[in-house]
């Protein structure tokens, strides 16, 4: 049996440089919390699928290259949140680690279900109190609902709540108090 030639070694080596490499990115972030609506669903976002936060680097519009955890809270799952472009997730929470600086959300129905509602989300930057109408789209399941959050510091929560069809079940209590 003959030895592994040169460019079969290098791809190698560059194979587990490029491991070493992704894993420390992702860890950059990396803290162990728990949010109170995330008891089951995990979290979910960037490329992770570890159950860990994600970190997605360059995401939010700042430039000062500080890691902030941003946790979206999606009241029972009745929203699929997309943060920072990354695709859309119907878990019930989900921390990412992204840039200082204004994040964009999306929110979609999860099923047929349930709707937009007229202020799905909480404590974002169209926020006074009573919620963020966003800016809303398209019908039915294909309708979306789009906001930003300013990130700063060294965490931010916002949550998002997709009311059944008949306008009803969302919370009044803010989602995200003793996170």
């Amino acid at each position: 049996m003959s030895s592994p030639s040169f460019l079969t070694r290098s791809l190698r080596t560059g194979s587990l440089l490029a491991l070493v490499g992704a894993l420390a990115l992702g860890n950059a972030c990396s803290s162990s919390s728990s949010s109170p609506a995330d008891d089951d669903a995990g979290r979910s976002a960037g490329s992770s699928s570890s159950g860990g936060k994600s970190s997605t680097s360059g995401a939010g519009s700042g430039s000062s290259g500080a890691c902030v955890d941003l946790t979206v809270l999606n009241y029972l799952a009745w929203c699929s949140v997309s943060i920072a472009g990354d695709k859309a997730s119907a878990a019930k929470s989900q921390t990412v680690c992204v840039a200082e600086g204004t994040v964009d959300l999306v929110a979609t129905p999860a099923s047929a279900q349930f709707e937009i509602g007229p202020a799905p989300w909480h404590d974002t930057a169209g926020d006074t109190g009573s919620g963020d109408p966003g800016t809303m789209s398209g019908s039915g399941t294909s309708e979306t609902d789009k906001t930003t959050v300013d990130v700063t510091g060294s965490s931010k929560c916002v949550w998002v709540c997709c009311p059944f069809t008949n306008g009803t079940g969302c919370p009044t209590t803010d989602q995200c108090a003793g996170s």
